[in-house]
């Protein structure tokens, strides 16, 4: 997986896949009554691009320091893309 995550074509759609697969299981889990740390936490492992995963951990941590989600998101366009 991690050469179809290199291939320029390949790594945008994969990461497309990895956000999708993270935000359905983010809201389920989220929605479910979770804290925000704990649906990160249990999300950042449903990726497979590393960058993603990274970003993830990051806005965990973010979160957990009493940092806005949102904030991450928004400064980090090259990861999580604004729609």
């Amino acid at each position: 997986m991690n050469l179809l995550v290199k291939l320029p074509i390949l790594s945008d759609l994969t990461k497309d896949i990895d956000l999708t697969k993270f935000f359905q299981k983010f809201l389920f889990t989220f929605k479910c009554g979770n804290p925000i740390t704990l649906a990160l936490e249990l999300t950042e492992n449903v990726v497979t691009n590393p960058e993603v995963e990274r970003g993830i951990r990051h806005a965990k941590e973010m979160v957990a320091s009493g940092k806005k989600t949102f904030g991450r998101f928004k400064n980090d366009r090259k990861i999580f893309p604004a729609s």
